[in-house]
């Protein structure tokens, strides 16, 4: 079978465009990027724990800190730790702030905006009176409120506790002006406490009038420890308090624990009387950290679990070590009456933690933590650092619309996550890291181990730019009928370096963050030039769109241009069968019927190929193909059998070659090889790069690194979806080079931009598994992309894959790694790393060839020319040969060497 496309040329000189059906008709999700942020701290410990957008659309953080006046600390310690306020402008700046404290430790928990303008604060303290603190302490930890106005300035405080150890956890204002606390007490009757405890520790709910007095107060606990994180007045008139609890049925509580501990939800009335609890969890470890009521009138709770498929758990724990779970994001719905409704357990291998959940205004969810997983289960990004932030949007019913890791080299808490008013997010947590992956700033302490508090704003304010790419194949400026579109096509705006690719028609949609002027531009084929050069795109606002932005590439004189690839579709083992892609195209501007040539290593034999051949020979196949217009592209898959007997670790050096080659304007693309070596029992599912090293002199002239993904279905049935992600190090290699070879099947492919992934996805690809077609169980997405040049000798590149087949956790490939070294400096008789060094250079005589990689002590050393043919082939002992050019074809330059092979072409 021949199989022929149009498809677009993005290189200058070799390899064939990558056949896409990139769909853009539905616009992306967006509210994931990054709109901007702010480290914020002094020179100590700064420990954000609440954020939210304030009536003039600014915001007010809070948290507490350690740190005297540096940087941005404008006031020293009064204390151990002090409550730091920090409220900011609408873009994060710094307008005011106030460190409140005594001479101990008070940490500020919570804080709302006040319906005078104001702020109430609340959080625990251990001060007694001294600095700003006013009263002594009760016991040993007490709640501590304190209100300040809209400047920062104290109006009023209150502590309040009993003998023991109380702490507050949440606040919120009520209708009559009033405030309801919530929080955890271990004091029995002492203070300000009415009531004993019941168990170690248990929810205790305070309300205060508008001045901070008492008005009632309830201990609601069992005879464990039950904490209260969460409190919110309902629509009611009451209030829903969420935490978790390891008590059975005793005192207040009227289910036993499912668990070794359980989400806890209690509903009281206005004057703090319950009316109905329900203890959710499964068989493990369960705590609730946020919940709120949904618009329907039931109750979001989030939180983490450690528990598998028990109790009210309908899920298994997604991240494990050992065979033992690990705590996943474990979001539960319920109605009115705390009846579940539905639930999803979300996580990755390792750790994660929801701290906060929040109803959007669509009526899905947006809910944070901190994360040490990298891409499995349901995390599709990598860490930056340990511990990041991990964010994720869900609809309705839970289901994932998008997610985004965010975090610098080190450790990120994430406590706090408000939406605003232009629907976007603000996130608030603390930063260990200095400058790295999403961070933007240094901290601000003296040593790395200092942390600060990091805002930042996520959007999802974009303007979008559309347009389309065509062949203007007869120079009229309108796409005729015959012109093709040039499929997968990079379009990038020049001011922020952001790129799209075109669709199967063309067509492509490009956003942008913000109001201004943009300038787009297409990407560089040879022989055409593109009409316009560059679009200017002005946008006043956000939210906007502006359409009719085509670029039309038209041929400029006559060139002819055909290019070849070839690809191993799997591994190689003695004795079975393989397979390859011979991808070719005619990226010229004339219309050319080209003959393709396979020469198949010595080591394998030609079985078949999809394309019935013109004539097969022992060294070579031949196809004599139809013509082929510009932008014309097929494949040919060719299967092979692997020689009995070859030792694993056996190279297999097949190459192939397209003509005319004489007459062809861009010579360079008309040979491909691809050097794979026979292997034992393996994992089909694999990432290869064509460089294992490469020198600092090499990183001079942003040399190409050719990678190849390769899956297979070894499932029991039909594959009709598989995707793939490839996190790209964009610290170590240059995005904006990134060109797409090939694929075996038609694929989807998008740059998800806040994820620094590469996302391949087959969608209807109905794949066979292995038992049923092992030929046609395969597939593969080839790309390449340069490497930076200011890496040093001792860095290392590398590069896997996650490949999700249907709706199975990922596949995890090996990881390829290319590393940097230093050339080594010996002027003609010493060899690159991993090449063959040749010389004379070109040679009538003898020919000098070193740097031979010996494997038990031999290599077979093979020459070919530049058909791929092989015209001498010969064992040796030695890393250094001398080769009498009497057996070889006279006048020879060197065309490109590897680890044990040199093609040449006759002079």
């Amino acid at each position: 079978m021949l199989i022929l496309k149009y498809e677009n040329d993005m290189r200058l000189s070799v390899f064939m465009r990558l056949i896409v059906l990139f769909l853009l008709t539905n616009l992306p999700t967006f509210g994931q990027e990054i709109d901007w942020q702010n480290t914020i701290g002094g020179l100590r410990e700064d420990w954000l724990t609440s954020i939210q957008q304030t009536t003039d659309k600014g915001y007010i953080v809070g948290g507490f800190s350690d740190s005297d006046i540096f940087a941005d600390k404008t006031e020293n310690s009064l204390g151990l730790e002090d409550y730091w306020i920090v409220k900011t402008d609408s873009l994060g700046n710094i307008q005011w702030q106030n460190t409140i404290g005594g001479s101990g430790y008070d940490n500020l928990n919570t804080l709302v905006q006040t319906l005078d303008g104001g702020y109430i604060l609340g959080g625990f303290s251990l001060s007694s009176i001294s600095g700003d603190k006013s009263e002594n302490c009760i016991g040993e930890r007490d709640f501590w409120i304190v209100k300040i106005d809209s400047i920062g300035f104290i109006q009023w405080q209150n502590t309040i506790g009993g003998s023991l150890d109380d702490y507050l956890t949440s606040i919120q204002q009520t209708l009559d002006h009033g405030y309801i606390l919530g929080g955890c007490s271990s004091s029995g009757v002492s203070g300000d406490k009415i009531e004993n405890n019941l168990g170690s520790r248990d929810f205790w709910v305070v309300k205060v009038d508008s001045i901070g007095n008492i008005q009632w107060q309830n201990t609601i606990g069992g005879d464990n420890l039950d904490q209260l994180n969460s409190i919110q007045q309902t629509t009611d008139g009451g209030y829903i308090l969420g935490g978790h609890s390891e008590s059975n049925i005793s005192g207040d509580k009227t289910e036993n624990s499912l668990g070794s501990s359980d989400y806890w939800i209690v509903k009281i009335d206005s004057v703090g009387v319950i009316q109905w609890q329900n203890t959710i969890g499964g068989s493990d470890y369960d705590q609730l950290s946020s919940m709120e009521q949904t618009i329907d009138g039931g109750y979001i709770l989030g939180g983490f679990s450690w528990s598998s498929i028990s109790g009210d758990k309908i899920e298994n724990c997604v991240g494990s070590s050992g065979g033992v779970c690990g705590p996943d994001y474990w979001i539960v719905k319920t109605d009115g009456l705390g009846n579940i409704q539905w639930q999803n357990t979300i996580g990755g291998w390792g750790n994660d933690y929801l701290t906060t959940i929040r109803e959007t205004p669509g009526g899905g969810f947006v809910f944070c933590g901190f994360s040490d997983s990298n891409i499995g289960g349901d995390k599709a990004e990598n860490n930056v650092g340990q511990l990041d932030n991990w964010i994720v949007k869900a609809d309705s019913l839970g289901n994932i619309q998008w997610q985004n890791t965010i975090g610098g080299s080190l450790n990120e808490d994430w406590n706090s996550l408000s939406l605003t008013d232009d629907g976007s997010i603000i996130l608030g947590g603390c930063s260990y890291s200095n400058i790295s992956g999403d961070k933007t700033e240094n901290n601000m302490g003296l040593a790395i181990v200092r942390k600060d508090y990091w805002v930042i704003k996520l959007t999802e304010s974009f303007s979008m730019i559309f347009g389309q790419v065509y062949a203007d194949l007869n120079g009229n400026s309108v796409l005729d009928a015959g012109e093709p579109p040039l499929q997968a096509w990079k379009i990038t705006e020049l001011n922020t370096g952001r790129f799209s690719f075109t669709d199967q028609n063309g067509s492509y949609n490009l956003s942008v963050l913000d109001s201004g002027n943009f300038t787009l531009t297409p990407q560089l084929a040879n022989w055409f030039s593109p009409l316009p050069i560059s679009k200017a795109v002005s946008f006043t606002g956000i939210n906007q769109t502006d359409s009719l932005n085509d670029f039309a590439f038209q041929p400029q004189g006559i060139f002819e241009d055909v290019c070849v690839t070839i690809t191993p579709m799997g591994n190689f083992r003695s004795g079975f069968s393989a397979s390859y892609a011979i991808t070719f195209g005619n990226y010229g501007n004339s219309t050319v019927s080209p003959t393709v040539y396979f020469y198949p290593d010595s080591n394998i034999t030609f079985q078949s190929a999809t394309l019935t051949p013109t004539q097969i020979f022992p060294d070579s196949v031949i196809w004599n193909l139809p013509s082929l217009t510009p932008f014309q592209t097929g494949n040919i898959i060719v299967t092979v059998n692997v020689n009995l007997g070859l030792p694993i670790g056996t190279l297999i050096n097949s190459s192939a070659h397209i003509e005319p080659y004489a007459t062809d304007d861009n010579p360079s693309c008309n040979n491909s090889n691809w050097e794979v070596y026979t292997t034992g029992s393996f994992d089909p599912n694999d990432i290869l790069v064509n460089e294992d090293t490469l020198t600092t002199t090499q990183l001079s002239s942003a040399p190409w690194l050719d990678y190849i993904i390769r899956f297979q279905n070894t499932g029991n049935d039909t594959a009709f979806t598989v995707k793939i992600l490839n996190p790209i190090d964009t610290n170590k290699l240059n995005l904006s080079t990134i060109e797409f070879v090939y694929a075996s099947h038609p694929v989807n492919l998008n740059w998800i931009n806040y994820q620094r992934n590469m996302e391949f996805k087959f969608e209807n690809i109905l794949l066979p598994d292995s038992n049923t077609n092992e030929p046609l169980s395969h597939g593969f997405v080839r790309y390449r992309i340069q490497p930076k040049t200011n890496l040093s000798a001792g860095d290392s590149i590398t590069n896997f894959a996650a490949i999700y087949f249907d709706f199975n956790e990922p596949v995890i490939t090996n990881t390829a790694k290319t590393s940097i070294i230093l050339p080594t400096g010996i002027a003609s008789a010493s060899p690159t790393h991993g090449k063959l060094h040749v010389f004379p250079n070109p040679s009538e005589n003898t020919i000098n060839i070193s740097g031979i990689q010996l494997e038990n002590g031999r290599a077979q050393l093979r020459l070919t020319d530049i058909y791929g043919k092989l015209i001498f082939e010969k064992t040796v002992t030695s890393t250094i040969a001398d080769l009498e050019t009497t057996n070889l074809p006279s006048g020879l330059y060197l065309l490109q060497s590897g680890a044990s092979r040199a093609t040449f072409m006759k002079q």
